[in-house]
């Protein structure tokens, strides 16, 4: 599996990065800056508490 798989820009909406993780099954990718320096993980469960406290898909 390649890095650029299972990684997401700062900017990347809750969307895209439910469809990586959906597209990767692994229930995690790595957030990066625009440098490729790594900032966080991000889980499919990351995303279900945020659309539970209010963010919206278009959010970043």
């Amino acid at each position: 599996m390649k890095a650029s798989e299972i990684t997401v820009s700062e900017n990347t909406t809750l969307k895209e990065a439910l469809a990586s993780l959906d597209r990767v099954a692994l229930g995690i990718v790595f957030v990066v800056d625009q440098n490729r320096k790594l900032l966080g993980a991000l889980s499919d469960g990351d995303v279900r508490r945020s659309l539970l406290n209010g963010a919206v898909l278009s959010d970043p």
